[in-house]
């Protein structure tokens, strides 16, 4: 290595995924207290980019979102281990919360 020259470390997404929600932890509670970062993984991590990726203004590209989602969603509740259970619930609130804001569900607080 050259003077002055850094070394770039490699950064695993699947753990800056686990920070991620950790932090998200720390601000929010909905279904994350059940969540053992360490048991997400990188279905878990595709998923949540992928929702962070939607414009939920777009009905089309929500729908879209909908559909990956509820293949995730089943194989989650087949195969996936509580923290996964966990997690797939609170993307679950913020798809429908998504939807409450564009008028699509009826807010069932009303």
């Amino acid at each position: 290595m050259f003077e002055g020259e850094t070394q770039l470390k490699e950064v695993d997404p699947v753990e800056s995924f686990r920070e991620e929600i950790e932090q998200a932890k720390s601000e929010e509670s909905t279904h994350l207290e059940d969540v053992n970062t360490e048991e997400l993984n990188e279905l878990d991590r595709a998923m949540f980019e992928e929702f962070k990726a939607v414009d939920t203004e777009d009905p089309d590209e929500l729908n879209r979102f909908g559909e990956n989602f509820t293949e995730y969603r089943s194989l989650i509740e087949e195969t996936g281990n509580e923290s996964q259970k966990a997690f797939v619930s609170y993307l679950g609130n913020k798809i429908g919360a998504a939807d409450i804001l564009r008028g699509e569900v009826e807010d069932a607080s009303k």
